[in-house]
């Protein structure tokens, strides 16, 4: 469940989209990409998250999909060819994504909740005291 709004995709992004459109090839594109980002947004409630529509949608999270979408299709159909923009674009993506997960970023996105309204996957932090070392 999610759709993307292909109007922001470059011309030839949207090219190599329709070249490689043979099939469900560019649907299964867009599919690991909000599968992959849904294991970094645990926490929160994916199902309302990639279901909106419209302005409902979160703008970065969407621009970071189409990003994680393309770099998933340019390395499916053009295998060996490298292209620094857009892994720049999909890492940056994905360093995002570990950011929200470990909690150093709070996007406004609406978090996961139970039948009772309780917060599910919630964050916890786990340290120590530093470690010490003694001589004798």
């Amino acid at each position: 469940k999610g759709s993307f709004d292909m109007n922001n995709f470059t011309f030839e992004e949207i090219n190599l989209m329709c070249i490689y459109n043979s099939g469900d090839g560019t649907r299964q594109e867009l599919i690991e990409a909000l599968t992959e980002m849904r294991g970094y947004l645990g926490r929160y409630d994916t199902e309302r998250i990639f279901g909106a529509e419209g302005a409902q949608r979160h703008s970065l999270l969407l621009i970071f999909a189409k990003d994680i979408a393309v770099w998933h299709l340019i390395n499916m159909t053009q295998p060996g060819v490298h292209y620094e923009l857009r892994e720049g674009r999909y890492n940056r993506a994905v360093a995002w994504l570990k950011s929200v997960q470990s909690g150093d970023v709070t996007p406004d996105l609406p978090e996961a909740r139970d039948e009772e309204g309780n917060p599910e996957g919630a964050l916890v932090y786990h340290s120590s005291n530093p470690k010490r070392t003694q001589h004798f």
